[in-house]
């Protein structure tokens, strides 16, 4: 395995927006897992509980929050920011989606293809498996 350079991996990050069905063994996500509690934290606590949910677990998640789009549930983010994310932020924030929108072929007026666009982040972009954190 090569090494990768922090330079390196900070240029070639990216967003996943859609995967493949295949899922991760077992044993690659408990040695990401391992590897992941080595990160800095404050005070080096590691304050963090990973929740992996894959399989049958994941779909009845998934068509929960399917559910609660299409019921037109409220959202509660972990850091809700409406209202209170500056003007400059709000503008960078929304030229970007403007940008992916447009990558997808969705006019940012077409609020109907937007929110398809939007209900597959609830989707988890049809990844195999899903992680949260507490």
């Amino acid at each position: 395995m090569s090494e990768l350079s922090l330079e390196q991996a900070i240029l070639t990050r990216h967003s996943i927006r859609g995967f493949l069905p295949k899922e991760v063994p077992d044993e690659l996500l408990r040695k990401v897992f391992e590897l992941a509690q080595w990160s800095p934290s404050g005070t080096n606590v590691q304050p963090w509980q990973a929740y992996v949910a894959s399989g049958a677990a994941l779909k009845r998640i998934r068509s929960e929050f399917i559910r609660r789009v299409e019921a037109k549930v409220p959202a509660k983010p972990d850091l809700p920011d409406k209202g209170k994310m500056g003007d400059i932020f709000k503008g960078r924030r929304r030229e970007c989606a403007a940008a992916l929108y447009s990558a997808m072929g969705v006019a940012w007026e077409d609020k109907p293809a937007r929110a398809r666009v939007g209900k597959r982040n609830f989707e988890m972009f049809d990844a195999p498996h899903v992680v949260f954190y507490a």
